[in-house]
């Protein structure tokens, strides 16, 4: 995506957009990330032999019967309502205006604030706007459960970034669930300040995601959904 276009440099060209097409490749990382947090990958991986082979600290979690709390209804939130569907979680879609579900089976608000305490998993797939951007500080932080799951798909704008290292460093079980997709809100991070740049090296930060630009059925799609 791109917050700006330079349109006076289209001189008469006509200009297409792709809008929603990546939102499945998207929504497959996005569920991924649930998956991976419930089941504690990579932590279940072993590259060489435990002490203990019971491993009596490890826990197995599920996503069945989990709460998961979606900001924006749009092409991604909606495929990640989808699948979450699909594996009998609690889903709660967060939109601006309407309470309209894409979805049967689900619940749509419009105040985050409101649902963000049941939240097992939190996605955040809106847009970055005027009304959004910083919306995720210390108090919105302070209301998730202990452990719960912090996945941001849109732009790092949406995410005060200081309030979310302290919200990671509160304790190591949120540091390592939190950071399980946090590296996607760190996309702009990594040019700025020294302090946001640190967020790369807590615990369990994977690479931001490159899923909506990486697979060619979703070019194809691209290229049809534009006329081209």
């Amino acid at each position: 995506g791109v917050d700006s276009f330079p349109f006076d440099a289209l001189q008469g060209q006509t200009l297409t957009c792709s809008r929603g097409v990546s939102g499945e490749l998207i929504g497959e990382w996005v569920f991924a990330q649930m998956l991976a947090a419930a089941k504690g990958l990579p932590d279940v991986f072993l590259d060489q032999p435990p002490a203990d082979w019971s491993r009596p600290d490890f826990r197995v979690g599920t996503l069945r019967g989990a709460t998961v709390v979606i900001l924006g209804m749009g092409g991604i939130g909606s495929e990640v309502a989808r699948l979450s569907l699909a594996l009998d979680m609690n889903v709660i879609g967060v939109r601006r205006r309407g309470t309209d579900a894409p979805h049967p089976g689900m619940t749509v608000v419009n105040d985050i604030a409101t649902v963000i305490g049941e939240a097992d998993h939190v996605v955040v797939a809106a847009p970055s706007t005027p009304d959004t951007q910083g919306m995720f500080e210390t108090e919105l932080f302070a209301k998730m459960k202990p452990g719960v799951h912090f996945c941001n798909i849109a732009r790092g704008t949406l995410v005060d970034q200081d309030a979310l290292r302290a919200a990671l460093e509160r304790s190591q079980e949120r540091a390592r669930t939190l950071a399980q997709s946090e590296a996607a809100a760190t996309r702009e991070a990594t040019t700025g300040t020294p302090s946001r740049c640190a967020l790369l090296t807590l615990p369990l930060t994977p690479a931001p995601q490159r899923s909506g630009a990486t697979d060619s059925r979703i070019r194809e799609k691209s290229g049809r959904s534009c006329g081209t």
